[in-house]
C-alpha cells in the first residue's frame, strides 16, 4: 500500500480531494432546501453516485449544501471515501483500510488549543442567533421538522470528570434558538445528561460542530468506549492533532476549521415534542415524543458556510456507510484486545445497524453466546439486536456467502436464540411497539452459523476445491479457445486455504 497523503485540513480540503478522484459533482442549478436537495441525494445514492455540492440554494446566496460525503461511489467497495479521508488510495482493499483504521485508532493523539480559527469568521451571540439563517434542510416528507443535525458531532463534557464526548445524535429545529433531538439512554451523551446533569439539576453545555475534517464525523459515529475522548481518536486517524478553539459562551473546545459551530445548553427536565424522522432503519421513526431541548446561545461560522446533511433511510446512506466501515473496525479491535480470536467483523450496510456478523475461531462450546454478550455489553450494542457468529474461514464481507452460511449451517432448533425481554434496545427500529420504545428495553438475539465444534467441516464445492490444480490450470489456459469472451477468474481463496488447514489440523495431518 502506498504511503498516506498528508492529513485533510477541513471539509473544503476533503471536497477538493474528492474532486481529484472524480467523486464530486457541483450542482449550480437552483435547488430548494425543502425536500428538493434531499430527493436528489436519495436518487443519487440509489445509483451509487458522487458527493453532491449544491451551490445555488434558493433564498440563501453565499450558502451551500453538501451531502453524500461518505456514501459509496461503488457499492461493492463502500470504503473508498473512507480511504480518501485517511489519505489512502481509494483502490486499496477492504483488508488494507480496516487494518489501517485499527492501527490508527490504537494510537490516539491529543488535540492542541489555538487562539482562533476560520470557524470564528462570523459570530452571533444571544438574540442575534437564528438557526434559520442557514438553509436547514427538510429531508423527508413527514419529518417532524427541519433537521439541523444529521451530519455533525455534538460535543459535551462529563459532569464530574474530564471526559469529552463527540457523538452524532439527530437534532431537529424547533425555533430560531431552540432545537430537539434524540437522547437514547445507553448512548454517551444521553447518559451524561440523564444520569449526571439532570440528577444534579444542572444545565448541560453543548456545542454542535458541522463541516470539519471528516475524521471528526468518522469518530463521532464510532463506539470508542466510555471515558475515551473521540477528539483523541480523530488525532490518531488523521495522524496529527486536531486544532481546537474555545467556544464563545461556554468552556467547550471545538475544531478551529469547522464550517459552523452552535453553542448552548440543555436544561434539566425541559422537554419539547420531537420527531418523527425518517431514520437509518429505512422507516419513519414515530411517534412524536417529548425530548430534551437544545437552547442556542451562540452561532459562529465561516464566511460562505457549507452546510452538510445526510439523507438517512437507505442502505447506501452516508450514515450507514460510515457507521459500517468505522464500527466494523472498532468492534474488531475491541474484541481482539479482549482476547476473542476474531478474524473479521462486518456490520452489513444492507441491515441498517441492526445486524452484526462475526467470523471467529470457536475455542470452546458455548463460545458464540459469550461473544455475543460481550458485544451487546458495549455502549453502542443497544443499536443492534441480531448477532451472528460464523466460521473463521467464512468471507462475511460477501453478502452472498453470508446468506449461504446462514441458511445452510444453522439448525432451526439449536442455533437460533432469543434473550428474555430485559435488555436495552434502540428506540428507532420500526418493528418495536410504542410501549417498547417508551420503556426502552426488549429482547436481543444471537445466532450460531458455525460448524459444530466436534464435527469435521464439510468442504465447500467450488472450482478451487473440487478440481486438481492441473485441471484448474488447463481450464484457465484454454478459456479463450473455448469461445468465452470474458476472462476467467481464479482468485487466491484465503478462506479456502484456511478451511483446508483447519481440517488437516483436526485430523492430525501436516
Amino acid at each position: 500500500m502506498a504511503e498516506a497523503r498528508k492529513p485533510l485540513k477541513d471539509l473544503r480540503d476533503y471536497l477538493q480531494r474528492l474532486e481529484e478522484y472524480g467523486f464530486l459533482m457541483t450542482i449550480d442549478k437552483e435547488v430548494h432546501w425543502n425536500l428538493e436537495a434531499a430527493a436528489i441525494a436519495t436518487m443519487n445514492m440509489r445509483l451509487g453516485g458522487p458527493t453532491l455540492h449544491f451551490t445555488n440554494v434558493k433564498g440563501f446566496p453565499g450558502h451551500s449544501l453538501v451531502t453524500c460525503l461518505y456514501s459509496a461511489h461503488n457499492q461493492r467497495r463502500p470504503w473508498e471515501k473512507t480511504a480518501i479521508i485517511m489519505g489512502l488510495d481509494p483502490t486499496c482493499s477492504m483488508e488494507e483500510i480496516r487494518n489501517e483504521i485499527k492501527a490508527r485508532m490504537a494510537h490516539p493523539i491529543k488535540p492542541v488549543v489555538v487562539s482562533s480559527g476560520p470557524c470564528k469568521e462570523v459570530i452571533h451571540i444571544g438574540k442575534e442567533c437564528n438557526i434559520f439563517n442557514f438553509p436547514v434542510p427538510y429531508i423527508h416528507d413527514g419529518d417532524g421538522g427541519r433537521m439541523v443535525g444529521t451530519c455533525h458531532a455534538v460535543v459535551t463534557k462529563d459532569y464530574d470528570t474530564d471526559w469529552v464526548n463527540w457523538g452524532q445524535y439527530r437534532v431537529m429545529a424547533h425555533s430560531k434558538t431552540k432545537m430537539g433531538g434524540s437522547f437514547q439512554v445507553g448512548q454517551h451523551m444521553a447518559n451524561m445528561y440523564y444520569l449526571k446533569y439532570e440528577r444534579n439539576n444542572a444545565p448541560m453545555p453543548f456545542a454542535i460542530i458541522m463541516g470539519d475534517d471528516p475524521s471528526c464525523q468518522f469518530s463521532a459515529c464510532t463506539d470508542v468506549g466510555v471515558g475515551i475522548s473521540e477528539v483523541d481518536v480523530v488525532g490518531g486517524l488523521r495522524r496529527a492533532p486536531v486544532e481546537l478553539v474555545k467556544c464563545e459562551t461556554n468552556d467547550l473546545l471545538v475544531p478551529a476549521n469547522a464550517e459552523i459551530v452552535i453553542e448552548g445548553e440543555v436544561r434539566p427536565y425541559e422537554r419539547w415534542d420531537e420527531g418523527p424522522f425518517g431514520e437509518y432503519d429505512g422507516y419513519m421513526n414515530a411517534p412524536r415524543l417529548p425530548r430534551p431541548v437544545y437552547r442556542i446561545h451562540a452561532i459562529t461560522h465561516r464566511k460562505n458556510p457549507i452546510f452538510p446533511f445526510i439523507v438517512e433511510g437507505i442502505p447506501n446512506s452516508d450514515g450507514m456507510t460510515i457507521f459500517s466501515v468505522a464500527n466494523s473496525s472498532s468492534y474488531e479491535l475491541a474484541g481482539q484486545r479482549n482476547g476473542f480470536p476474531i478474524t473479521r467483523i462486518i456490520l452489513p450496510q444492507e441491515c441498517q445497524y441492526i445486524w452484526v456478523s462475526v467470523a471467529s475461531e470457536i475455542p470452546y462450546p458455548g463460545y458464540p453466546f459469550d461473544l455475543s454478550q460481550f458485544f451487546y455489553g458495549l455502549g453502542v450494542g443497544v443499536w443492534f439486536e441480531k448477532f451472528v457468529t460464523y466460521d473463521p474461514w467464512a468471507d462475511i464481507s460477501n453478502s452472498e456467502e453470508v446468506f449461504e452460511e446462514w441458511a445452510l449451517k444453522m439448525h432451526p432448533r439449536r442455533d437460533y436464540h432469543v434473550t428474555p425481554e430485559i435488555v436495552p434496545l434502540s428506540q428507532v427500529a420500526s418493528y418495536k411497539s410504542t410501549e417498547e420504545k417508551r420503556k426502552g428495553y426488549g429482547a436481543d438475539s444471537f445466532m450460531d452459523a458455525t460448524t459444530a465444534l466436534m464435527d469435521d467441516p464439510p468442504l465447500k464445492v467450488s472450482i478451487e476445491s473440487a478440481y486438481s490444480e492441473e485441471t484448474q490450470a488447463w481450464v484457465l489456459n484454454n478459456w479463450k479457445e473455448f469461445g468465452f469472451e470474458e476472462d476467467a477468474e481464479m482468485p487466491e481463496e484465503k478462506s479456502l486455504k484456511y478451511l483446508r488447514n483447519f481440517i488437516k489440523a483436526k485430523r492430525g495431518e501436516k
